[in-house]
């Protein structure tokens, strides 16, 4: 049940930001998971890894800070079927942000073989000026259809488990709220308070129920009646599974990279327990360099 609020300006004013996203991460307690680090296959990547046996070095979200900056985000699909033989989700944003590639013609492929994944939203961004954001999905109102890739230049976007064109009532709103702090403490003199503004989002624990949406993917799904309100909030706590990672990244019109992650947990050796283990943070600064 992740969920992702990110704004894309390509052209900022002079205390703006080009991006400011803001992302969940849910899972199961007990999966191994390593928190945010400079990969050592690639310097420049910064992100956490998944530990999982059969999935070890797969991510849902990293950063790529050479050059102008790129990044990609993976989300799961609420009630979607796992496919058997389907492979691992996790590399399809490992193998954007230590590749190469642009993130549209990466999306582009991706989207050639969707359906040889379990149901997903892929999101990679180009920050340099002819770049953008570029989204796909192989899950659709229509099921077996996958979705368009669709391209953001510059704009809001607002993810989380739902469908694109059916999202729960928690995507749309914590996309309200997310525009409304962007409107108060979008300004890079106040970065600090925008960062505690976005944590405190992120940590919205309010239950959006009903919910016809959540309610009719769930239908689709192993998920029992009373579990729903729960689920129905950006903040997830349930007795194995819940929100183990906050991240945000900020980058501002002079091309700094701020990256923030809490991680639940003190590394990957140590159980996570909800009610005893301690938030811990990573921030790392970097200068990003625009290119063309």
């Amino acid at each position: 049940m992740c969920m992702l609020f990110l704004e894309l300006c390509d052209d900022p004013r002079p205390d703006g930001f080009r991006l400011v996203l803001a992302s969940n991460r849910d899972e199961y307690y007990r999966r191994p998971t390593d928190h945010a680090h400079c990969w050592e296959e690639r310097s420049s990547v910064i992100g956490g890894r998944d530990r999982e046996p059969g999935r070890e070095g797969g991510t849902w979200l990293a950063v790529d800070t050479a050059g102008s900056g790129r990044l990609a985000m993976l989300l799961n699909v609420m009630g979607a079927p796992s496919l058997p033989d389907s492979r691992p989700r996790g590399s399809l944003v490992a193998d954007f942000v230590r590749g190469d590639e642009r993130a549209q013609d990466y999306v582009h492929r991706v989207a050639g073989g969707g359906l040889e994944y379990s149901a997903f939203h892929l999101v990679a961004i180009d920050l340099k000026p002819s770049g953008g954001l570029w989204h796909y999905s192989n899950c659709s109102p229509e099921d077996g259809v996958a979705s368009p890739v669709t391209h953001l230049r510059s704009g809001r976007l607002a993810l989380g488990n739902s469908l694109v064109q059916q999202p729960f009532n928690k995507v749309t709103a914590g996309e309200r709220r997310f525009h409304g702090i962007l409107e108060q403490c979008g300004r890079r003199g106040q970065r600090d308070r925008l960062v505690q503004e976005l944590v405190a989002l992120l940590k919205w624990d309010h239950e959006h129920f009903p919910d016809e949406r959540l309610e009719a993917r769930a239908a689709k799904g192993n998920f029992r009646k009373e579990q729903l309100p729960k689920f129905s909030a950006i903040f997830q706590r349930h007795p194995n599974y819940g929100t183990r990672t906050h991240t945000i990244v900020l980058v501002d019109a002079d091309w700094r990279c701020d990256f923030y992650e809490w991680t639940l947990g003190e590394d990957r050796e140590s159980p996570v327990d909800p009610d005893t283990s301690r938030w811990n943070l990573v921030h790392q600064t970097f200068q990003l360099q625009p290119r063309p």
